[in-house]
């Protein structure tokens, strides 16, 4: 029974990701594809969607409970297990995405032009972004520029005000360079950073506390990940020149096979 449901799952979940390819090359290259039959696919699409993830979800359950009565185990984290879990779970962000406002019609995102998510142009010709998506970073965001009475600022989540506050915060920041803006939001939440190139990213006060950046051989090297606060970095080796370990790593692989022949 669950693999007939899961089979089910799988397959709507193809489909609307197919619909969707279309949807897109439809939108990029068709000039016959209106706004109409845009809303439809979408519709199409969403709908699938809820069906696929539904399956998947119940597909998934009764496949750990056919295991448990089989071999006495619910779950194993085995590679099919974890991939039926991951389907499950993109699924699941997917409408939840949706039903929260990020993802919405083309061009009616919660992320599609508002002034609180995106890149702006200074004085001098560098750039700060901004990106205080949460009511609280946003009313930070304000307060460092004086703007927290403003009436239309205040309506965070107004889209027909989002052009017009757009224009308005460029104007703002153009009148001044990135460094100045990078210093009034220091220390702050309100989600705003200048956009450094890696040279001047790693004289970032966060770079170098988390130990990101390093030179070796007179190259710019990014630290290994992950980097937790317990994490001691190790000093970057020799970089090696191309080709320098080949017949090393060759003679190790080919070690204990009496027929294996060069690679």
């Amino acid at each position: 029974t669950h693999v007939t449901i899961i089979t089910f799952g799988y397959s709507a979940m193809f489909f609307a990701g197919a619909l969707a390819l279309i949807f897109t090359l439809l939108g990029l290259f068709s000039k016959t594809f209106d706004q109409a039959a845009a809303k439809s696919v979408v519709s199409m699409v969403y709908g699938i969607s809820c069906f696929a993830t539904l399956f998947s979800l119940v597909g998934t359950i009764l496949g750990g409970i056919w295991a448990d009565q089989s071999w006495g185990r619910f779950w194993g984290w085995d590679p099919k297990e974890n991939g039926a879990l991951m389907i499950v779970i993109m699924g699941a962000i997917l409408l939840h995405a949706r039903w929260g406002g990020l993802v919405k019609e083309r061009g009616k995102s919660l992320l599609d032009g508002p002034h609180f998510s995106r890149t702006y142009i200074c004085r001098g010709g560098g750039y700060i972004s901004v990106q205080c998506l949460e009511p609280q970073f946003y009313a930070a965001f304000l307060r460092k520029l004086g703007l927290q009475e403003d009436a239309d600022f205040c309506k965070q989540f107004e889209p027909a005000l989002w052009p017009e506050l757009t224009a308005r915060l460029a104007g703002l920041f153009a009148q001044k360079p990135a460094s100045h803006w990078d210093d009034l939001f220091a220390q702050t939440d309100a989600c705003v950073a200048k956009i450094n190139a890696p040279q001047e990213a790693q004289n970032d006060p966060h770079i170098q506390a988390r130990q990101i950046w390093s030179w070796a051989q007179g190259l710019l090297q990014a630290a290994p990940a992950p980097r937790f606060s317990t994490w001691a970095p190790e000093a970057l080796g020799e970089i090696r020149a191309k080709d320098a370990d080949r017949g090393q790593i060759l003679a190790e692989l080919n070690e204990g096979i009496s027929d294996a022949r060069p690679v």
